[in-house]
């Protein structure tokens, strides 16, 4: 029997080792990349609308909604919502906390909320990080009041805590309160700045640096910023005398156009966006809207039939 080498030993057909190894390097490392833009579109998110006690979430990209019924002595006045739907952070008031604090509720869990801000000082506009670890909010140990309604030199900074309680940092401590952070893919956040008037500016922090830049350095009454899923462009609502106006800014340029005007009911229309650039969703007149670029259609209301009697 003639005797072979492991040189002689024939191969099956096929791609050689050296070529599968390369192959298999280059998946793993396309696997690492970050998603795409269109990707961030597609993932799943979940939009929050309401007031008061009456609050419904709307699931992204199919637009199902479900009406949240929240435990007797809570009445939110802000929240988000984990990617999965079932941990809700919610700013409101209860028998320990006579001004907004800062609680966590797996809802569907049916647990009781569980307080993760500060025990005093009025908590603001709570904001969840891409990745769902942290929670950004606007505060102040000694705040009594939202932005530009405070006792003196209480004004509000962006901080965070992780959402499990853990870690609370402050990010910002400079003149002016500081509110409605908008956390960004990459890692820096934006939010909305004022000397403590009906002034605003749209600013940026890197989380890391602790730095703060300028990208809109006027406007008035800019309130309840959030940005696009891929953290390109950033939909607020200004609000004017008899109107409420639905404005998007470029977060890379700073620039600036106006979407959509309404008139104004009331002073929150919480816009986001919807499965693209040119779907905002937003609540007016106790109900859901969508804004396709051209035309807003009502959805449906968020308002029980309690609260409409």
């Amino acid at each position: 029997m003639p005797i072979h080498s492991m040189a002689d030993t024939p191969r099956p057909h096929g791609r050689p080792p050296h070529a599968l190894r390369w192959m298999t390097t280059l998946w793993l490392l396309l696997l690492a990349l970050p998603a795409s833009a269109g990707d961030a579109w597609r993932e799943s998110r979940v939009l929050a609308f309401g007031e008061g006690r009456d609050w419904v979430l709307v699931r992204m990209p199919g637009l199902q909604s479900e009406r949240v019924v929240f435990p007797a002595g809570f009445e939110p006045t802000a929240l988000t919502v984990t990617r999965d739907g079932k941990t809700i952070v919610f700013t409101s008031q209860d028998a320990h906390h006579p001004f907004d604090a800062l609680f966590a509720w797996d809802w569907k869990a049916k647990t009781a909320p569980r307080s993760i801000g500060m025990d005093t000082g009025r908590h603001g506009e709570p904001a969840l990080s891409p990745d769902g670890q942290w929670v950004y909010f606007a505060h102040h140990p000694e705040s009594d009041g939202p932005p530009g309604q405070h006792t003196s030199k209480a004004t509000a900074q962006i901080t965070r805590v992780r959402i499990d309680g853990l870690n609370y940092e402050r990010l910002t401590d400079a003149p002016g309160c500081h509110f409605a952070p908008a956390p960004a893919t990459s890692g820096k956040v934006i939010f909305l700045h004022t000397p403590c008037d009906f002034t605003r500016s749209i600013k940026v922090l890197d989380t890391r640096s602790r730095q703060v830049t300028a990208i809109r350095t006027a406007g008035l009454r800019m309130e309840q910023l959030s940005l696009s899923p891929d953290s390109k462009r950033g939909v607020y609502a200004e609000m004017r005398s008899d109107t409420l106006a639905l404005m998007e800014v470029d977060v890379s340029t700073g620039g600036v156009k106006q979407l959509h005007k309404f008139d104004r009911t009331g002073p929150l229309a919480r816009p986001q966006y919807g499965r693209s650039t040119n779907e905002i969703l937003y609540q007016h007149d106790g109900a859901v809207w969508r804004f396709d670029g051209k035309t807003a259609t009502r959805l449906f209301p968020f308002l029980s039939q309690e609260s409409q009697q």
